[in-house]
C-alpha cells in the first residue's frame, strides 16, 4: 500500500523489483501499463489502449511527434521531453502533478529516485557552455549540393569582428534531419583574421579551402539538415542528438521543397523556415550566401547564390532554368498513404483510399497524383489528379465512396481487390495517365496488395517495392469490413508499417487487436510431432499430424509451409490435397528412412528439416497461394511450430506471426547423442508451444510422453540445519501412473552448471490417482516415500535446479553431466537470493524467471500454487511446507515495515544483524577475503535497505559501498560476502577477486536504511548503524574519527598475521557475544566462511584477543621496535625477525616477567638504527602502569 514496484537494470540502486536488461528507447517511444491476460501481450504487437491503465509518451528529441502513438495512447496530449543535457548530471520523468491515469502534463524532469517518493524540486539548468566574450563567427555560404556529383561542397565563415580570432575552440558539427543525430564533427584549426573568410570543403574547390575535407565526394547531405558551428563543444560525437549549448550560428537547410518543420529548426533556429538550395532554378552551380544581414541563427538572410569561397557573396539574381514541364521533383514525402480498403463485404460500397499529411501545416495538393495499378497487366487503370485540393495539417485527405464521408467521391467498386498496387506521385500529372506501364519517375509512397496470398504480384513488387513481400486484405480476417493501415510508422514505401485493421476513414488508425474472427472452417487437425534433427547424418526426419475428431478427415486444401528462420521465408511447401487422416489417427511426412514408412515420402532422404530458428506452419486455404519465398504469415493458418536444437535461439518475427507469446523449442541431442523429437504432450490446443516436450521418437504412434507427474514442492533451505529438506512430486490424473522411467536430477546453477546427484525412481511402483511421492530426508514428517541416505544438504540453496526426466534408460543421467532438456517432464529452478542469474534457465526454461524461496517465515518452501503446466516457473511461490499433502497457498505474513532511528543503532528492521567474522588479509595475495553476517534470531531476515559501507582510516571516507537488497538471512545462519575464491561459494561474490577490503587502519560499518544514500566518498556516520568494526593489521595508527563515531571508547581489533610461524590464514570472529558494536567479542581465529566460528585459540596465541591496549585480555599491541628490553612490571613478549625462506619470514619470541608495584618504572632503550629488525612487542601491565611509544 503506498509503495513502488522497480523494474529496471541491475545497476539500478536501490536493487530493483524485477531486473530487466532490456534497453529503454529514447524516444519517441511509449511505456504502458496494461491489466489483462499476459499472453495478449507480445514482442512486435501494436499500441492499443484496450486494457489500459496507464501509459507515459515520451522523448529525448525536440522536434518529433509520434502522432499515431499519441493518438492511440494519448489522444490530444503532448510528448514528455526528457533532455538529457538539460543539466549536468543523470535526470528522469517522474509524475509530480497528480496521479490521474494517461495523463502526460503531470510528468516534469526530475533527479531520479527508484524506489523512493519523486523528487519534484526544480533542477538547476547546465550552464551553457559558451563564449565569455559573444563571437563575432558567422556561417556566411554554404554548398551542399553541386551539379552531378558532389565533388565541389563548402561552408563558408565570416569573422565580423575587428580582431582576429583563434578556431581551435569551435566545432562544425553536421545534422541529420531524419534523426537529428551529428553525422559529421570538424575540428576546426588555425585563426580567421579581421573581416576575413575561412573556408572548409573539398579539394576541388577554387581557391583552395583553408580545411579540406577527408572525402572529396557527397561529404555534406542535401537536406532537411544542418550545419551548426559550437564554442568549446569538444564533447559531442557522431551520434549526439542536436542541442544548443555553446551555440554560436546554425544553418537548417534542405534541396527539396516544398520545406518540412524538423526538430533540427526546433532546436537550432525555433520558428524558422529552412534555407532552400533548389538546383534546378539555375543551369549553374548554387549556393546559400548570406545576403541580407549579419545576424546569427537568422535563415531568412540566406538566398541562393552564384558560389563565392572564400570571397564576398554575389547576391546578385541568378540567371534562372525556364518553370519544367516534366516531372517534377518530388518533395519530402510529408503526404503519405496511410489507409486503403479495397475489398468491403457484399458490395464494394466502403472502398477508399486515405491520405495522411504529416506536415504542421496545410499543404496544396497541387502535382499530386494517385495511379491505381492492375497487377496483371502491370499497367495504370486509374488515374487520379488532385490539382486545386489541400489536406489539413497533420490531417487526413479520403478518396473513397459517397458513404466514407470523402474529400474526393468515387464510385462503388473503384479500387480492384488484387494483386494490385495504390501509388502517390508528384509531378505533371499530365505525364501520369491510364495505360500506362508501372514507374517509380515522381513516386512519393506506394502500397501493394492481395487479396489473399493467391498471386504474388511479383511484377509490382519488384518495380515499386523490391524486397518487400505484397500486403494481404483477407476478408476472412473479420465477420466485418476491415482495411490495411499504417500502424508502426510514417515511412514512405514501407509496407512492413502496415497491418490488416478495422476501418476508420477520415480518423486516426485504430491499430489495437482485431476481434476474433469466426471459427476457421479447417478440420480440427493439429501438428503434433517434430523430429528436425538425428544424430549423425540427419536422414531420419519427420513431421507428424494428428486428427483430433472422431471422424476421417481429408486434408484437401491444407498446405505445410517450411519457413527458414534466416529470411523468415518459405523454403519448402507440400500440398496434402488428396490425402485422409483417419479418425484420432496420425499422418507423417517424412524421409524415406523413417519407420514405419511415412504417409508422404519426401524426394530428399536427408536434411528435409532445417535445425533452426526455423518454423512449420499448417495451413487451410487455396493451395496455389502458397509458393516456396513467401514472407511468414498467420493468414488461414491452423497450426504452427516454432523450434531450434541450439538453447537461447529465439526468432521475434516468427513467433508473432504464427505462435504470438510462445516460446521457441529446443530440439538439442548433444548431451546424450540419442535420437529425440518435439511431441505434442499437454494438450491439442493449436499454437501453444508449452505442451510440447521432447520425447523419444514415434513417428505414426501415439507419442511417448511423459506421466502426468509433475514437481510440486520443494523445501531446500530449513532454519539452522539443513535437515529436513525434501522434493515432492504430484500425480495430476486420477488414475495411477507408473513412476519406473522417471528420474530426478538435481543440478548446481554456478557457472559451469552440472549434476550433483541422480535419483532414479525405477525401484518404486504406481503412483496412485492425485496421489504424493515426497523424497527427502529422515527428520521430515510425515516420513518421507524415499529417504535419501545424507541426513541433511540435500538440495543446495540455489540459483539450482531440480528436474524431472522421463526415459526408457534412467543410466543415462549421470552426477557431473551438464544440463539437457532431453526428455525434461518438468523441472524447478530455485534460488533463497533475489538478483542470482545462471545458466540453468536458458537451458531448462528459456525465458522465464528463477523462483525465490524467500518469506519471513522458518519453515518455508516452494509450492506449485497457479497451475499444473509442466516446465512453468511462474506457477511455484513460497509457501508453509505440507510434505506429503496439498499445499498451502495462503499469503505468508510479512515484516512490519521497519522504522528505525535516524541516530544511534537501529533497533528495528534487521534487528540482532551483526558483523560476524571478517578476514581482510590472506597470506601472500589477498585472495580470499569476505565479511560474514550473522541472523540470530528465529525469523528470517530480509536485507532490503541494508548496506556495508568499507572506510579508510586514513581519510574518514568510504572506499567501497556493498547493496545487500534483494538477499536474505535464514534464521540463526550466516550470510558471507566476498571474493569468489572463498570456500564455500559466498552468498554475494564481489566482482573484484583481490584486496577487496583494505588491511587496515579501517572499518567496516552495517548500516540499516531503505531511503539511504551510501556512496564511495561519503564521511563516516553513526547514523542508522547496525554494527561496525575497526580494525588493523598491526597497531592503530588510523583517525581517531572512524574509532570514537563507529565504535567510540574502544580499542580497535587487530588481525595480526604474524601471530604463527607458519603463516597460516586468520580471521577475526565474534566469539564472546552477539552485543553489536562490542569489538572485545572479537578474537583471533582460523576462518570458517559461513560456518560456526571456531573460536578455539590459535598456536602461540593463548593471551592474544585481537584486541590492543584497554582490551578484554588488557593486551597491547605496538609497533615498536627494540634492540634490547630491560625492565620489569609484568611481562613485556618480543619477536625478531631472524630470517627469511621460501614460506615467509622465521622469527625467535622471548618473553621477560619480573613483579613490580605500584609508582614503579621501566626503561626501554636503543638507538634508533638498532630497531630495525624487530617488528612487534606487545605489553601487559598487571598493576596498571601504563607503558607509552617511548622509552619510559
Amino acid at each position: 500500500s503506498n509503495g513502488y514496484f522497480t523494474i529496471g537494470s541491475s545497476n539500478v540502486v536501490p536493487y530493483p523489483d524485477v531486473v530487466s536488461e532490456s534497453m529503454i528507447q529514447n524516444g519517441p517511444d511509449a511505456v504502458a501499463l496494461y491489466y489483462g491476460n499476459a499472453a495478449d501481450y507480445f514482442v512486435g504487437m501494436t499500441a492499443s489502449r484496450a486494457n489500459l491503465v496507464d501509459a507515459v509518451l515520451y522523448t529525448n528529441r525536440l522536434g518529433v511527434t509520434a502522432a499515431s502513438l499519441v493518438a492511440t495512447l494519448a489522444p490530444g496530449q503532448e510528448l514528455v521531453y526528457e533532455n538529457a543535457a538539460a543539466i549536468a548530471e543523470d535526470e528522469s520523468i517522474s509524475r509530480c502533478g497528480g496521479l490521474h491515469g494517461v495523463t502526460l502534463s503531470e510528468f516534469q524532469v526530475t533527479r531520479p529516485t527508484p524506489g523512493g517518493e519523486n523528487n519534484c524540486a526544480p533542477l538547476p539548468t547546465a550552464s551553457p557552455t559558451s563564449p565569455t566574450v559573444v563571437p563575432e563567427i558567422i556561417i556566411n555560404e554554404l554548398n551542399s549540393d553541386t551539379p552531378g556529383v558532389d565533388t565541389e561542397e563548402f561552408i563558408e565563415l565570416y569573422n565580423k569582428g575587428s580582431s582576429n580570432v583563434d578556431l581551435s575552440d569551435y566545432q562544425l558539427v553536421f545534422y541529420n534531419g531524419a534523426d537529428n543525430q551529428a553525422y559529421l564533427i570538424i575540428q576546426l584549426t588555425g585563426s580567421i583574421l579581421a573581416n576575413s573568410y575561412y573556408t572548409i570543403g573539398s579539394v576541388n574547390v577554387q581557391p583552395r579551402p583553408n580545411l579540406v575535407f577527408d572525402n572529396s565526394v557527397h561529404v555534406i547531405q542535401n537536406g532537411l539538415d544542418a550545419v551548426a558551428l559550437h564554442y568549446q563543444r569538444s564533447d559531442i560525437v557522431v551520434g549526439s542528438m542536436v542541442n544548443a549549448v555553446g551555440l554560436v550560428d546554425a544553418l537548417v537547410h534542405t534541396k527539396y521543397t516544398p520545406p518540412t518543420e524538423s526538430g533540427l529548426i526546433n532546436v537550432l533556429t525555433p520558428g524558422q523556415q529552412p534555407a532552400l538550395e533548389v538546383s534546378s532554378i539555375s543551369a549553374d552551380d548554387s549556393s546559400l550566401g548570406r545576403c541580407s544581414g549579419n545576424d546569427a541563427l537568422t535563415l531568412a538572410q540566406f538566398r541562393l547564390a552564384v558560389p563565392t569561397p572564400g570571397a564576398p557573396n554575389n547576391c546578385n539574381p541568378l540567371v534562372t532554368l525556364p518553370p519544367p514541364t516534366t516531372t517534377q521533383l518530388p518533395p519530402v514525402a510529408q503526404v503519405i498513404i496511410n489507409e486503403m480498403n479495397a475489398d468491403s463485404p457484399s458490395v464494394d460500397d466502403f472502398e477508399y483510399i486515405e491520405l495522411y499529411n504529416k506536415e504542421n501545416r496545410d499543404v496544396s495538393l497541387n502535382n499530386f497524383v494517385l495511379v491505381l495499378y492492375n497487377g496483371n497487366t502491370n499497367t495504370a487503370y486509374r488515374v487520379l489528379p488532385f490539382n486545386g485540393l489541400t489536406i489539413p495539417r497533420q490531417g487526413y485527405f479520403v478518396i473513397g465512396t459517397s458513404n466514407t464521408n470523402p474529400g474526393y467521391e468515387m464510385p462503388n467498386n473503384f479500387i480492384q481487390n488484387g494483386p494490385d498496387a495504390i501509388a502517390l506521385y508528384y509531378g505533371d500529372t499530365s505525364g501520369y495517365v491510364s495505360g500506362m506501364d508501372v514507374t517509380t519517375n515522381g513516386l512519393v509512397d506506394v502500397v501493394v496488395y492481395v487479396n489473399s496470398g493467391g498471386d504474388s504480384a511479383s511484377g509490382l513488387t519488384s518495380a515499386l517495392t523490391p524486397g518487400q513481400p505484397p500486403l494481404h486484405e483477407d476478408s476472412r480476417v473479420l465477420e466485418q469490413d476491415e482495411s490495411i493501415g499504417r500502424c508502426t510508422g510514417n515511412d514512405p514505401v514501407s509496407l512492413s508499417q502496415f497491418r490488416v485493421m478495422l476501418s476508420t476513414p477520415g480518423q486516426p488508425n485504430d491499430c489495437s487487436p482485431l476481434p476474433t474472427s469466426a471459427p476457421n472452417p479447417a478440420p480440427a487437425v493439429v501438428i503434433n510431432e517434430l523430429n528436425s534433427d538425428n544424430p549423425g547424418t540427419d536422414n531420419r526426419e519427420y513431421l507428424e499430424l494428428y486428427n483430433t475428431e472422431s471422424v476421417t478427415v481429408r486434408l484437401d486444401n491444407m498446405v505445410l509451409v517450411f519457413y527458414n528462420g534466416h529470411t523468415n521465408t518459405a523454403y519448402n511447401i507440400i500440398d496434402l490435397s488428396r490425402n485422409s487422416i483417419p479418425a484420432k489417427g496420425y499422418f507423417v511426412v517424412g524421409s524415406p528412412n523413417v519407420r514405419p514408412s511415412p504417409d508422404i515420402v519426401l524426394q530428399n532422404s536427408q536434411n528435409i528439416l532445417q535445425n533452426g530458428v526455423d518454423a512449420v506452419g499448417l495451413y487451410f486455404g487455396r493451395p496455389s497461394q502458397f509458393v516456396v519465398g513467401m514472407q511468414v504469415t498467420g493468414v488461414d493458418l491452423i497450426d504452427a511450430i516454432v523450434y531450434s536444437k541450439y538453447p537461447n535461439d529465439t526468432n521475434a518475427q516468427l513467433i508473432n506471426a504464427l505462435t504470438p507469446g510462445e516460446v521457441v523449442l529446443h530440439e538439442k541431442d548433444d548431451e546424450f547423442h540419442i535420437d529425440e523429437s518435439l511431441s505434442r504432450c499437454g494438450g491439442s490446443t493449436p499454437f501453444r508451444l508449452f505442451q510440447y516436450q521432447i520425447t523419444p521418437p514415434s513417428p505414426g504412434r501415439k507419442n511417448r510422453c511423459a506421466p502426468p507427474i509433475i514437481i510440486n514442492e520443494v523445501n531446500a533451505d530449513n532454519p539452522s540445519t539443513d535437515d529436513e529438506e525434501f522434493i515432492e512430486l504430484v500425480n495430476r490424473d486420477d488414475r495411477p501412473h507408473p513412476m519406473d522411467r522417471l528420474i530426478i536430477v538435481l543440478y548446481d546453477g554456478s557457472s559451469s552448471p552440472s549434476a550433483y546427484n541422480v535419483i532414479p525412481l525405477r525401484d518404486f511402483g504406481p503412483l496412485e490417482g492425485n496421489g504424493y511421492f515426497v523424497i527427502g530426508s529422515e527428520n521430515v514428517s510425515p516420513r518421507p516415500d524415499l529417504v535419501l541416505p545424507a541426513g541433511q544438504n540435500i538440495l543446495q540453496n540455489g540459483p539450482d535446479a531440480v528436474a524431472l526426466y522421463h526415459y526408457i534408460d534412467p543410466d543415462i543421467y549421470t552426477i557431473g553431466m551438464e544440463p539437457t532438456a532431453a526428455f525434461l517432464a518438468d523441472v524447478l529452478i530455485y534460488s533463497k537470493y533475489k538478483g542470482r542469474t545462471t545458466e540453468l534457465i536458458n537451458i531448462l526454461a528459456p525465458g522465464q524467471q528463477i523462483v525465490i524461496e524467500s518469506s519471513t517465515v522458518s519453515e518455508v518452501s516452494v509450492s506449485r500454487c497457479d497451475g499444473t503446466d509442466r516446465v512453468t516457473l511462474s506457477q511455484f511461490r513460497s509457501t508453509y511446507h505440507t510434505p506429503g499433502r496439498p499445499n498451502v497457498c495462503t499469503p505468508l505474513p510479512t515484516n512490519s515495515p521497519p522504522t528505525g532511528s535516524a541516530s544511534t543503532v537501529a533497533t528495528v528492521g534487521p534487528s540482532g544483524l551483526v558483523i560476524n567474522e571478517f578476514n581482510a588479509d590472506n597470506p601472500s595475495y589477498d585472495t580470499k577475503e569476505f565479511i560474514e553476517l550473522y541472523n540470530p534470531g528465529k525469523n528470517r531476515v530480509s536485507l532490503d535497505g541494508v548496506f556495508l559501507v568499507l572506510f579508510n582510516g586514513a581519510t574518514d571516507l568510504a572506499y567501497s559501498v556493498i547493496e545487500l537488497a534483494g538477499n536474505e538471512v535464514a534464521p540463526e545462519s550466516f550470510f558471507v560476502i566476498g571474493s569468489s575464491n572463498v570456500d564455500p561459494l559466498p552468498n554475494v561474490v564481489l566482482q573484484r577477486n583481490q584486496d577487496i577490503l583494505q588491511n587496515g587502519d579501517d572499518g567496516i560499518a552495517l548500516y540499516f536504511n531503505p531511503r539511504g544514500n551510501y556512496y564511495g566518498g561519503m564521511p563516516v556516520t553513526a547514523e542508522n548503524l547496525l554494527d561496525a568494526v575497526v580494525y588493523s593489521i598491526n597497531y592503530w595508527n588510523g583517525s581517531n574519527l572512524i574509532l570514537d563515531t563507529l565504535t567510540p571508547g574502544q580499542q580497535s581489533l587487530h588481525e595480526y598475521s604474524l601471530h604463527n610461524p607458519k603463516d597460516n590464514d586468520e580471521s577475526l570472529s565474534r566469539c564472546k557475544g552477539m552485543d553489536p558494536v562490542t569489538l572485545s567479542q572479537f578474537v583471533l581465529t582460523y576462518p570458517t566462511p559461513g560456518e560456526e566460528n571456531n573460536c578455539v585459540s590459535l598456536p602461540h596465541a593463548a593471551a592474544y584477543s585481537g584486541l590492543s591496549g584497554g582490551g578484554v585480555a588488557g593486551i597491547v599491541i605496538g609497533l615498536l621496535c627494540v634492540l634490547g628490553v630491560v625492565g620489569v612490571a609484568g611481562f613485556l613478549v618480543f619477536r625478531r625477525k631472524t630470517a627469511s625462506t621460501e614460506f615467509g619470514l622465521k622469527g625467535e619470541m622471548g618473553m621477560a616477567y619480573n613483579n613490580m608495584g605500584d609508582g614503579d618504572s621501566v626503561k626501554v632503550t636503543g638507538l634508533p638504527a638498532a630497531y630495525d629488525g624487530f617488528d612487534n612487542i606487545m605489553y601487559n601491565i598487571e598493576h596498571g602502569v601504563k607503558m607509552g611509544e617511548s622509552d619510559t
